[in-house]
């Protein structure tokens, strides 16, 4: 009324539309000012300067929080350059307007992405410069370490990323006792608790008298916690460390069911998969990756599809369904291409594994070299250990088939992990040196055997076993082989036993 019948009135509509909290304040009480300005009332044109300044900064906080929500919309499509740009400008805003929590919040963020885009310095350096102020609440921190110890999982410091997962368990759980500082139990390992059951009374009211807010809080807190653990789990697993990476695993799945998001439920189940082949227990990794893959599917995360797609495609190339293998790891780099993200280098070096193990080809498809070299050509643009450490062997193996062994241990001289022992005893045998050849797949198959890895149990001890055989140690020969189909029998491991019948790589 105000506004249409005083419409010069420009102080008194200025502070009418604010007092109303209205949207168009902000333009009133610019005209406010600069007119109180005009005529020398600077006490009165700084208030309105100040309300107004005020009124934008609010705006400008908001407009970046939105940019969070909008981000992690991005972040799940897997459109991270895209998620970058809208994280950016997030957090230019709010080293303007924002409190250092909202900074390091969209600086913990904003890092993740930029290692999906292999900006690895400039996503730590980011982390560094915005750490969360003492005060911050627990899950704030505890994002900031995860996002850390993604980082240093890309980059290959896999003990570090250990530490900062760890680290993000204690912080969500409130410096309770995490994974690693409890006792163990009879088998050498130790699990956190999974998240509480509730007792009889709430049960009937529990419901009732909590509050939106604490579900919220309750709802973060397994979140960061299948996280952590599943983060633990990985890197503890890279280490050597099988089976309290098992363990962890185990122990991240109910804090995954219990927060309810697909894809993170999809996560800890692609780590519990890959133990689950390690160990040997491949019809079971199977069915664990299978129900990854559904669920990636249904959340249309098109790279965590591909990968879940690629890696159960290897499942399937140690059982020998080769068709199987085929088709899975052809859609992942079908998938994968279309995106041009993370995941790409893993499609393409699953596909050439299958086409080196003799799996079918489908017309068109690139052969196994080209994959190989597509796949390290990604690694020049887009860094990633582990991914590395897949493209190098693949190569190595690729080496071998070619009957040039000192290309394939150049090639693994720059990897290190599960399977690069083998491929090197593999190399010394094809090079003519039998006995390095057994030295080094004894001793990596008592390291298998003592950290549960059954897989490379098996293929360390079929390479021990052609190596003791070309130096005449026949009995020693045979018993390792012996050893090898009692083990592949039981798991099954059925590839590996026509490799130890031809004594071939």
């Amino acid at each position: 009324m105000l506004l249409r019948r005083r419409p010069g009135a420009v102080d008194a509509v200025a502070a009418h539309l604010a007092g109303a909290d209205d949207p168009r304040a902000a333009d009133h009480l610019h005209r406010a000012a600069r007119r109180a300005a005009a005529v020398g009332a600077d006490d009165t044109a700084d208030h309105y300067y100040g309300e107004l300044t005020a009124r934008l900064d609010a705006v400008a906080v908001e407009a970046a929080r939105i940019r969070l929500d909008h981000a992690a919309v991005l972040r799940r499509m897997a459109r991270h350059e895209d998620a970058v740009r809208v994280l950016r400008d997030a957090l230019t805003d709010l080293r303007r307007h924002g409190s250092p929590a909202e900074q390091a919040r969209a600086a913990a963020q904003l890092a993740e992405s930029l290692a999906k885009t292999g900006h690895h310095q400039e996503a730590f350096q980011l982390l560094d410069t915005h750490r969360p102020p003492q005060d911050a609440p627990p899950q704030l921190h505890a994002s900031h370490h995860l996002a850390r110890g993604f980082l240093c999982f890309v980059t290959g410091d896999y003990e570090a990323s250990l530490a900062q997962a760890r680290k993000a368990e204690r912080a969500a759980t409130g410096d309770a006792p995490t994974a690693a500082d409890r006792p163990a139990v009879a088998d050498g390992v130790s699990a956190p608790p999974g998240p509480a059951a509730p007792d009889d009374e709430s049960r009937t009211s529990g419901a009732e008298r909590k509050s939106h807010a604490d579900r919220g809080a309750e709802a973060s807190r397994a979140a960061l916690l299948a996280r952590a653990l599943a983060q633990q789990s990985t890197s503890l697993a890279l280490t050597g460390r099988l089976p309290r990476a098992r363990v962890t695993a185990d122990a991240a799945l109910p804090y995954a069911e219990a927060h309810g998001d697909p894809r993170l439920l999809a996560a800890v189940l692609s780590v519990l998969r890959e133990h689950a082949r390690r160990s040997g227990r491949l019809h079971e990794a199977v069915a664990t990756g299978r129900r990854a893959l559904d669920l990636a599917d249904r959340c249309g995360d098109p790279e965590a599809t591909a990968f879940e797609r690629a890696n159960l495609a290897e499942v399937h190339l140690l059982l020998g369904e080769f068709t199987e293998a085929a088709a899975l790891a052809t859609e992942a780099v079908d998938e994968a291409q279309a995106h041009a993200g993370w995941c790409l280098p893993y499609a393409l070096t699953a596909l050439a594994r299958v086409q080196l193990r003799g799996g079918p080809r489908r017309p068109g498809v690139p052969g196994t070299r080209e994959l190989l070299a597509r796949a390290a050509d990604c690694l020049s643009r887009r860094p990633d250990r582990q991914a590395e450490y897949e493209v190098r062997t693949a190569q190595a193996e690729l080496a071998l088939r070619d009957v040039r062994p000192d290309r394939a241990l150049a090639l693994l001289s720059e990897v290190s992990g599960t399977g690069v022992a083998v491929l090197a005893a593999w190399a010394h045998l094809t090079a003519g040196d039998p006995a390095r050849a057994a030295e080094v797949a004894a001793t990596e198959a008592v390291r298998a055997a003592g950290a549960g890895e059954a897989v490379t149990e098996c293929e360390a001890r079929t390479v021990q076993a052609a190596a003791l055989a070309a130096l005449g140690r026949t009995e020693e020969a045979a018993g390792c082989a012996d050893r090898v189909r009692e083990l592949a029998e039981t798991l099954p491991y059925p590839t590996v036993l026509r490799r130890v019948a031809h004594a071939k790589p």
